[in-house]
């Protein structure tokens, strides 16, 4: 995962268990984000992650990060939302088979 080289990683990326209602996943978030401004997510649905900068890319004036993002424990059976700057992805974790 880049991000812009002045953005702090983990204030930038979440992983978040959303509230699964019907077809709708629904996050809460505190307060007003905005460019450059982190989401924040309501920390109950805060998952704990570990992010580590693998390398800095770019030339002078501007360089991106290149991140990986690993959760801290394995995750449990559910639906998940992974979130960097703004952009959100969602995913799920099916059960063992």
């Amino acid at each position: 995962m880049a991000l812009p080289g002045n953005y702090v990683a983990h204030e930038h990326v979440k992983l978040v268990k959303p509230e699964v209602k019907k077809e709708k996943r629904e996050l809460t978030i505190q307060g007003v984000a905005g460019p450059g401004v982190p989401i924040k997510p309501d920390k109950k649905a805060n998952v704990a992650v570990t992010v580590e900068e693998i390398r800095r890319e770019g030339g002078t004036g501007f360089q991106t990060g290149v991140h990986r993002v690993k959760p801290s424990s394995p995750l449990p059976t559910g639906e998940y939302v992974l979130i960097i700057g703004h952009i959100y992805f969602c995913f799920g974790v099916d059960g063992k088979k």
